[in-house]
């Protein structure tokens, strides 16, 4: 993934489809985006017991390097997380989040420079990247494309957690690492009715957040198709 998404549904119809799980409130809520980039606010999904608070966040954890500027990490490798790795560890057994979207962005590479293209369902729903928190910043869980077309343009994709799983992923008292681990998925196209297109380069500006960043341009090439 290469650090882009975008979500267009209103936190007020969010709220409404994810009223099973108890939510208290929308607070410091950014609004819709068509860009969101590493360090933009963006709406995250936390839990508290059998309750759960949606809340502006901001995307990336920063980490100091020795002899450098601190890095921004933005990802987290979902096939190492039930390692219990040092950095992601704490999280991912006390503070998964989900993170509400509606599609993202990858960059294949061209003669001419990288292409970004759209991915989202035909539906245009919601749904719901794996996540993990701490204080107001949040990372993204990433894992290996499930089919060849989503391969040709980039080697990794977010993960998505289906909604049946949506309870116990935030939930802080389900602290069996190995289990969470087995819940976020790279699912392929057809598992998740995608469609996939080229957008304009601008999206590739992280100040650039307008409607037409997610419409198709010349040449109308698919992956999958579009309606």
């Amino acid at each position: 993934m290469c650090g882009r998404y975008f979500r267009t549904t209103p936190a007020a119809q969010l709220a409404k489809l994810l009223e099973r799980l108890g939510l208290t409130g929308v607070s410091n809520d950014p609004g819709v985006s068509y860009n969101i980039a590493p360090s933009h606010p963006a709406l995250a999904i936390v839990g508290e017991g059998v309750s759960a608070r949606m809340t502006g966040m901001r995307w990336g954890w920063g980490r100091q390097t020795t002899g450098g500027p601190p890095k921004l990490i933005i990802n987290a490798r979902s096939e190492e997380l039930a390692g219990h790795s040092w950095t992601f560890g704490d999280a991912m057994r006390y503070a998964r989040c989900l993170i509400p979207a509606n599609g993202y962005f990858e960059w294949k590479p061209q003669p001419d420079g990288k292409q970004p293209w759209c991915f989202t369902t035909r539906s245009r729903q919601a749904f719901c990247f794996a996540g993990l928190w701490r204080s107001d910043t949040f990372v993204i869980l990433t894992a290996d494309p499930r089919d060849d077309q989503t391969r040709i343009v980039h080697n990794r994709v977010p993960c998505i957690i289906r909604p049946e799983h949506y309870a116990p992923w935030i939930n802080p008292g389900f602290q069996s690492v190995e289990a969470a681990a087995l819940m976020p998925q790279a699912y392929s196209s057809d598992e998740l009715d995608l469609a996939c297109w080229p957008v304009s380069r601008r999206v590739g500006d992280p100040g650039m957040d307008r409607p037409d960043l997610i419409l198709p341009v010349e040449p109308e090439e698919t992956l999958f198709g579009r309606e």
